[in-house]
């Protein structure tokens, strides 16, 4: 076997470099040749292989400036996948086999990178909300009943305010509820999900360099999770988080601990006096960049005035698909769970009829459509809060005017077999 030494190597490589520049100069001698253009690409290419990154990193450009490579000849060369490169030809990427993005979660709520927040008011449920969340994940069951789960997921679920005691007497009482729910989760599959102590642990975020993240690195690094939850961001991260700069360095401090997926439960502010109908999303606090920067951000409201404390709608923000309408929970003060509820049968003071939003329902979804879509597309044209709409489509179906397809998510539709009475 041949052995070059250091000095040989480098000696090597500067007599590359030499070649090259005098290639680039006097490359249009090879311009009616095929052949010969081919012989010295090879030549580059060879040498290429060769080079350390660094020098890799400034030759390719170069050489694709030049005219003498394009970028997919040096992509070919060095057989990297388009999910991989850096820099890429719109053409390539249209041709390519490329597969779908990986999710977690479907309808774009969790892919296997980046972060999201889960945020509301002190006390209204939202430790419960992510743990919820966790078991889903875990087990691979839908999310809030209607959200598939793609991959049964490794969590670290990184706690301040709980303790062991606490979070065994919730997950035992969720994970019967979700069995009455006809959700089952295998215990076999709770064991890929750890807990972290970071009260005991003193587990704090400055975002100095002096903090002392070892043990939760380390931790972090033996179970290899796809899924971390923060409970809650503002007692584990002890820094300004209304100074933009500080989410840019807790987002990279999140990839360099482990490029997976992370959750940020955090807290709201207390809307002003005039803000009762603010977008929940601008209540998080700190600076806007928390979430702007999020891949979703999930915000978990109050049901309405007139309804239980424990009624809830859950607002959503995706970056990568359109934003879901918001969903009606009601939370199961017994079993500490979330479930997915339709809540028609709750009465408002009448602003329109029933006849009104079939005559809608019928002009604008002639094939039908969700009671999602149909409260929210109803709600923005006659100015009507959307829970009065539910009550209407109700009212409409006890009236036999609509009736809703067989299946969970089966479509609301307006009769077609008789005359309507207006």
């Amino acid at each position: 076997m041949f052995i070059i030494n250091k000095q040989e190597y480098e000696k090597s490589v500067e007599e590359f470099l030499t070649f090259v520049d005098k290639e680039i100069e006097l490359w249009g001698i090879y311009k009616d040749s095929p052949e010969l253009q081919k012989i010295e690409k090879d030549k580059i290419i060879a040498g290429l292989l060769q080079l350390p990154e660094l020098q890799k990193t400034v030759m390719i450009p170069k050489l694709i400036q030049s005219g003498i490579f394009t970028s997919s000849e040096i992509d070919e060369a060095f057989k990297i996948p388009i999910e991989k490169r850096i820099f890429f030809s719109m053409k390539d990427l249209l041709e390519s086999n490329l597969p779908p993005e990986e999710m977690l979660i479907g309808n774009g709520i969790m892919p296997t990178r980046g972060y999201m927040v889960i945020a509301s008011r002190e006390k209204t449920g939202k430790t419960l909300f992510g743990l919820n969340m966790a078991l889903n994940l875990v087990s691979g069951t839908h999310f809030l009943q209607e959200y598939p789960v793609y991959k049964k997921c490794r969590i670290v679920y990184v706690y301040y305010e709980s303790n062991q005691r606490n979070l065994k007497e919730i997950l035992e009482k969720q994970i019967e509820g979700l069995l009455k729910l006809g959700i089952k989760i295998p215990l076999d599959d709770i064991d890929n999900f750890y807990g972290y102590d970071a009260y005991e642990k003193k587990l704090s975020i400055t975002l100095n360099k002096s903090d002392d993240l070892t043990h939760f690195k380390k931790s972090i690094d033996i179970f290899k999770p796809d899924v971390i939850i923060i409970d809650p961001l503002g007692m584990i991260a002890c820094f300004k988080m209304n100074e933009a700069e500080n989410i840019t360095k807790l987002i990279n401090l999140m990839k360099n601990i482990r490029n997976c997926f992370w959750v940020l439960i955090h807290h709201s502010r207390k809307p002003g006096k005039d803000e009762n109908e603010a977008d929940p999303f601008s209540e998080i606090r700190g600076s806007s960049n928390l979430a702007n920067f999020a891949e979703t951000t999930i915000c978990i409201k109050p049901g309405g005035k007139n309804l239980p404390a424990n009624y809830k709608k859950i607002y959503f923000e995706i970056r990568r698909q359109y934003t879901l309408i918001p969903v009606e929970v009601k939370f199961d003060l017994r079993y500490l769970n979330y479930e997915t509820i339709d809540i028609t049968n709750l009465r408002r003071p009448a602003k329109v009829t029933y006849q009104e939003v079939v005559e809608f329902v019928k002009l604008n979804f002639k094939d039908g459509a969700s009671r999602g879509d149909i409260v929210m597309a109803c709600a923005q044209k006659f100015c009507v809060n959307e829970v009065r709409i539910d009550q209407l489509v109700a009212d409409a179906k006890k009236a036999g005017l609509m009736y809703k397809k067989e299946g969970k998510f089966g479509k609301w539709c307006v009769k077609d077999d008789e005359e309507l009475p207006f």
